[in-house]
Formats: structure tokens, C-alpha cells, sequence
């Protein structure tokens, strides 16, 4: 009983372009190109995603510190939570953008 097929039926047919073996690996530069465009697109997914509504998280977190903190007036922690998040998503943009920078080099 034949456990393998023969070399013929895995090459698969020359004139049509087609294998029935596996995909042949893309050249390094090929794959460094797709590989930087998967990052990026996942980058700008991840982007998106965070700036997708910061209205709603600085809501969320502005009711949390009122629960914890009812003296403190709505308003006032209102605007801790928004600079607190605009300087976290500061922070954050830095730190991608750094990380992009030493992969470049």
C-alpha cells in the first residue's frame, strides 16, 4: 500500500501553471513587501479602531471617576479623563511611530 504520490501528480501540470504541491515561497524581497504592507495595514486597522469614538470612552470613564469620586463636579472630571486619554493616545502615537522608525533602520 502506497503512502505517497508520485513526483509526477505533486508537480502538477507545467503548461497550465498549476502544482498540486505547495505554494512556492515568495522571493525575500517579495515577502518583505508583503510583510510591511500586512503591518501596516493592521497598524492603521488598530489606528482606526482607537480614534474610532473617544466621546464614548471618555463618557465611559468620566461616569467611573464620578462613581469613585461623587464630590468631584461632572465637568471637572470630564475634562481629567479627556486630557488624560488625549495624552495616553499622544504617548501611544509615539511610541508607534518609534517602533516604525528602528524597523526602518
Amino acid at each position: 500500500m502506497a503512502h505517497h504520490k508520485s513526483n509526477t501528480a505533486v508537480e502538477g501540470d507545467p503548461d497550465t501553471g498549476h502544482s498540486r504541491g505547495m505554494p512556492e515561497r515568495p522571493d525575500k524581497d517579495e515577502l518583505e513587501q508583503r510583510t510591511e504592507a500586512d503591518r501596516q495595514e493592521v497598524a492603521a486597522a488598530v489606528a482606526a479602531q482607537t480614534r474610532q469614538a473617544p466621546e464614548a470612552h471618555i463618557d465611559e470613564w468620566t461616569q467611573r471617576l464620578v462613581n469613585l469620586a461623587p464630590e468631584m463636579p461632572r465637568e471637572q472630571a470630564r475634562s481629567f479623563v479627556h486630557d488624560l486619554y488625549f495624552a495616553a493616545q499622544r504617548a501611544l502615537d509615539r511610541e508607534v511611530w518609534e517602533a516604525d522608525f528602528e524597523r526602518d533602520e
